[in-house]
């Protein structure tokens, strides 16, 4: 049988055997339907392959490198490319959709002197 690993935070951690084959289907299919559900990307739940960590750390190499010159605005990247920007995350979504990107990665760049704050 293979193996499948999903990190859990240490404090967490369960070890669990799946001893069949429609055992781990069924395992499967449940956190698919989770995902569909809750409509994560699989990051958002901490599964990710080499490809999807590669392609997050050309995302924030991109970022870095780029940060000021985009201060201030949403970005929209496919991978490590410039596929829309704006004022709005809206404007970058609609810009990545005209360059045919359906679902690019959206962010709202910060300058590097900003002081985020949150609360009530």
């Amino acid at each position: 049988m293979g193996q499948i690993t999903i990190e859990i935070p240490q404090k967490l951690n369960r070890t669990y055997r799946l001893v069949s084959e429609n055992s781990a289907q069924e395992v499967l299919s449940n956190l698919d339907t989770l995902v569909k559900r809750e409509n994560f990307a699989g990051q958002d739940l901490g599964l990710a392959d080499d490809n999807e960590a590669a392609t997050r750390n050309k995302r924030m190499e991109w970022l870095k490198a780029n940060r000021e010159k985009h201060a201030g605005h949403y970005v929209a990247l496919d991978g490590d490319k410039l596929v829309g920007t704006g004022k709005t995350i809206r404007e970058a979504n609609e810009q990545a959709r005209q360059n045919g990107i359906e679902k690019p990665f959206l962010v709202r760049v910060s300058s590097e002197n900003e002081i985020l704050s949150g609360g009530w």
